[in-house]
């Protein structure tokens, strides 16, 4: 299975969905700005931008979904300021706020985790990032809709077996009259 990147259209080789990176990452705080984002800023250059990723802490098996943006040089000129710790090397640095770093199993910044990095934009780990997103209210919206869709098909199917029916014909009981005759008394 394979996602269509810009290469792809302008004609250029794809890159294989399933892209896989264990290794140790610098783990650095996000900014103010984005302690409530759903994203993470990662330095892994073969992931296409924004796409949904799954990262699992190699070391108690905890595992979020997210959307992954890429570091690049203007997000590092904004993030190295004065005051800050700086990022020297993007491609293993990754800057995540407490909301996923606690969800991986409290990670502390300026330290060096084994992580596995999966490409998991699909519907399935779109779906999981909307239930692990750190905003109430896209956790809220996400369940809503599950719920709806589940309640669509209940009723679909409620709908389609009283179409069916039980397969019977009902008679009308034997001691009754028909309604053409008059009563008698």
């Amino acid at each position: 299975m394979r996602f269509q990147s810009d290469a792809k259209k302008r004609g250029a080789a794809e890159a294989p969905r399933s892209v896989q990176r264990k290794m140790k990452y610098r783990i650095y705080a996000s900014l103010n700005d984005e302690i409530n984002a759903g994203w993470i800023w990662i330095g892994t250059p073969t992931l296409p931008s924004r796409c949904i990723i799954r990262i699992c802490n190699l070391a108690n098996g905890k595992k979020v979904y997210c959307e992954a943006l890429q570091i690049e040089d203007n997000f590092t000129n904004r993030y190295n300021k004065d005051g800050r710790c700086t990022i020297n090397d993007a491609k293993s640095s990754m800057v995540i706020n407490a909301w996923y770093r606690k969800k991986l199993g409290d990670l502390a910044t300026q330290t060096d985790q084994d992580l596995d990095i999966t490409s998991a934009d699909n519907w399935w780990g779109k779906v999981r990032s909307c239930v692990q997103h750190p905003q109430v209210i896209v956790r809220i919206g996400t369940w809503l809709g599950i719920i709806s869709v589940g309640l669509g098909l209940l009723g679909v199917a409620l709908g389609i077996l009283s179409l069916r029916g039980n397969g019977t014909r009902q008679s009308a009981p034997a001691h009754s009259v028909p309604a053409t005759q008059p009563l008698n008394r």
